[in-house]
């Protein structure tokens, strides 16, 4: 097997987990994450109360701005254990 390309992989999950919250913002801006969230909780037989703060331009950029480091390390961790451990 060939060896993983640490900076290809961090990117690639940065931008999937990134995207994925991007998504999530999106579905708060339009009003619609609350019930999805109601669904997703009641499938799993969750109860809760809870509420959702309005969006906020500025948390949102932070939100995708740490996504993406984060996911960016785990990508370059996970080839660079991936690559150790023989994937060469």
């Amino acid at each position: 097997m060939a060896e993983l390309d640490r900076n290809r992989v961090g990117l690639t999950v940065a931008v999937f987990w990134s995207g994925l919250h991007l998504l999530w913002l999106l579905l708060v801006a339009l009003g619609l994450a609350k019930p999805l969230l109601d669904l997703l909780l009641r499938w799993h037989m969750f109860q809760a109360q809870y509420s959702l703060a309005s969006f906020s331009f500025s948390m949102a950029l932070m939100l995708l701005v740490v996504t993406f480091a984060v996911g960016y390390a785990f990508g370059w961790l996970l080839a660079l254990v991936y690559n150790k451990m023989g994937g060469k």
